[in-house]
């Protein structure tokens, strides 16, 4: 979890070993983003969900991200994205 500006570079850095957290974690797959109009607001929001620290929380948010990428209508574009 965290937050970028470029979400496709971000995904391929973790998938080439490129960032030191997550290198050699296996394949990488995004199932979850929420978009915000500022850096500071993307930190705030995955704060909150860490801050939550419930396995249960985090399974809902893939799961209606699931239901968004179904036909749902997406969440409004910006310049951060919380992944």
């Amino acid at each position: 979890m965290g937050q970028t500006q470029n979400i496709r570079d971000r995904l391929k850095r973790h998938n080439e070993n490129r960032s030191l957290f997550t290198k050699d974690k296996g394949t990488w797959s995004l199932v979850h983003v929420e978009k915000f109009n500022s850096s500071s607001e993307a930190v705030k929001r995955e704060k909150d969900i860490k801050k939550k620290k419930s396995k249960k929380y985090i399974e809902y948010l893939v799961r209606t991200s699931r239901s968004d990428r179904e036909g749902r209508p997406a969440m409004a574009g910006s310049a951060q994205e919380l992944v």
